[in-house]
């Protein structure tokens, strides 16, 4: 027997579904977040794949293989810093958005 969800449950979800269609609220900035960290897991597995890579080459030249951990331990920093920056500046222009519309309806 299939049960109806909860009223709030079903409004919420109503909701969502709303302001998916319409664009008087903007979700982008909770999309931000999520994007965020789906982009450092990516980040993460590249410096998995890169550290690997690095391990590998050791067997052949410890030199080429020191060198390429260490350009993977650069790249990790660098890449999540650019990340981070790069994600906060679409954050901050959605906070401007929201700002703006604050002083636009402000009797």
């Amino acid at each position: 027997m299939a049960t109806n969800p909860p009223p709030d449950l079903a409004a919420e979800s109503k909701a969502i579904f709303d302001n998916l269609l319409n664009f008087d609220v903007m979700i982008g900035g909770r999309l931000i977040r999520i994007i965020y960290y789906v982009g450092l897991v990516a980040i993460g597995l590249g410096t998995l794949g890169g550290a690997l890579a690095a391990l590998s080459a050791m067997s052949y030249s410890f030199g080429t293989g020191l060198g390429m951990l260490i350009g993977v331990v650069v790249a990790l920093v660098l890449g999540v810093l650019f990340w981070r920056l790069t994600c906060e500046l679409w954050v901050l222009m959605f906070r401007i958005y929201d700002a703006l519309v604050a002083i636009r309806d402000k009797p």
